[in-house]
């Protein structure tokens, strides 16, 4: 048996709201709620306030990190896996080097 539907409106629609993604109507209806209902006017004040935070502070802030390592000239330091292949293929030449010449070295 499932709850009752709760009276409030749900996380997707306060987003929603908040980023004006909501029909008219969906619209017209969240405002007519959030006029009555303390509880998803102060949900409401917090997403805006997070969004807001996150746009301001740490949208900004992952840009010129992102900017920063782009703009960072690439070296072989910067590709340890790269070197890593190159050793390992380095090792089975060797290997198999190894193993011919024993062979050819039998007849």
């Amino acid at each position: 048996m499932s709850p009752p539907p709760s009276p409030h409106l749900s996380t997707l629609t306060l987003d929603a709201l908040h980023l004006g993604g909501l029909s008219p109507e969906e619209e017209r209806q969240a405002r007519a709620h959030l006029a009555e209902c303390e509880d998803c006017t102060r949900r409401l004040t917090t997403t805006s306030s997070s969004a807001l935070h996150f746009q301001q502070a740490l949208q900004q802030q992952t840009l010129e990190q992102m900017r920063a390592r782009l703009e960072r000239p690439r070296s072989h330091r910067t590709r340890p896996a790269l070197r890593w292949v190159l050793l390992a293929l380095g090792a089975t030449a060797l290997a198999v080097g190894a193993v011919l010449a024993r062979m050819g070295g039998g007849d």
